[in-house]
């Protein structure tokens, strides 16, 4: 599989790790608590897109069972995901 990190939005010095497995059942995972406690998350949404295993308005549209994939940063605008790097 595959491995990337990235920061997180909202707490300095805490970073998250994206899994890419095509193998596996769960092809893509997390380690931010999103990820953790629902089994859903922006960094995985965006790196589906990424990867191709989503289309653009699958990406942006979430459905009613799922959270939204962008939040207010309390200051009316929306805060987006930062791009990936790749874990050395």
């Amino acid at each position: 599989g595959h491995s990337w990190t990235i920061p997180s939005e909202t707490q300095e010095q805490t970073e998250y790790t994206l899994h890419y497995d095509p193998e596996s059942s769960h092809t893509v995972s997390c380690t931010c608590p999103g990820w953790t406690y629902r089994n859903y998350c922006k960094h995985v949404r965006f790196l589906e897109f990424a990867l191709g295993l989503v289309t653009s308005s699958q990406a942006g549209a979430g459905n009613e069972n799922q959270p939204r994939t962008r939040k207010s940063d309390g200051r009316g605008r929306s805060t987006g995901s930062r791009p990936v790097t790749t874990a050395a």
